[in-house]
């Protein structure tokens, strides 16, 4: 890594290995989905199914607002009070209205 690299440049690439790695995750679950699938039959890859669509979406709730809070995170390492008050705001605001519809 470039000490003198420009914030663009380090946000660029970060996206890059971000979104590298978010597709890397699809096509292995898709093909472990395949796989599974294939060695287990009907039945059992519908129970998967539904245990894997509640975890899905378990961590998309968990996750919320957990990032951000992250990225505004002091130098330090300790994170405010106010970061986490504002994480658990988003959060019920975005759970409320994903469960609204």
């Amino acid at each position: 890594m470039n000490p003198h690299e420009t914030l663009t440049a380090k946000s660029l690439r970060a996206l890059k290995w971000n979104y590298l790695g978010t597709v890397a995750r699809v096509v292995l679950q898709f093909g472990s989905q395949i796989a599974l699938a294939r060695l287990v039959g009907p039945d059992a890859t519908g129970v998967f199914a539904y245990a894997f669509l509640t975890v899905g979406l378990c961590a998309l709730v968990v996750e919320m607002g957990l990032g951000a809070a992250l990225a505004v995170a002091p130098a330090s390492g300790v994170i405010g009070n106010a970061s986490w008050v504002r994480s658990a705001v988003t959060t019920q605001r975005r759970s409320r209205f994903a469960f609204s519809r």
